[in-house]
């Protein structure tokens, strides 16, 4: 699952609001599964292109992970509880913005297109490390 979004973040270009949801959707999963509730019972939730995340009771608008470095670091708490982060904008020298998440004293490193980006993918490599 992570890998599929760290891929298809890693070729996005600007803030995209079908992915917040995708992002949101799989947080759901991940703390569905955290909380010990068999995988049967767990809601249906879906990820809608303009950023809505729904199942059959509810629905809302995620939180916009791919163009704010708050949301992300939000997400980042959500996940891990406490971490420790750093994001680099770059100048205008071709580099890609990067960030690093810190988790258990490990630091994932994550670049993107947007520093919010760049974090996302760090991120959801620590995830993918932490499983």
């Amino acid at each position: 699952m992570t890998q599929n979004l760290i891929t298809r973040l890693s070729k996005l270009d600007a803030p995209d609001r079908g992915m917040d949801a995708e992002i949101e959707v799989a947080v759901r999963r991940i703390e569905a599964a955290r909380s010990g509730l068999a995988e049967e019972y767990w809601a249906n939730w879906q990820a809608s292109p303009d950023g809505t995340v729904y199942d059959p009771h509810t629905r809302y608008s995620s939180n916009p992970f791919t163009a704010s470095v708050d949301a992300v670091i939000a997400l980042a708490k959500r996940v891990f509880g406490k971490v420790g982060y750093s994001v680099a904008e770059t100048e205008d020298d071709g580099e890609a913005p990067f960030a690093f998440i810190h988790v258990n004293g490990e630091a994932y490193l994550g670049e993107g297109a947007m520093p919010a980006i760049a974090l996302l993918i760090a991120l959801l490599r620590a995830k993918e490390a932490n499983q």
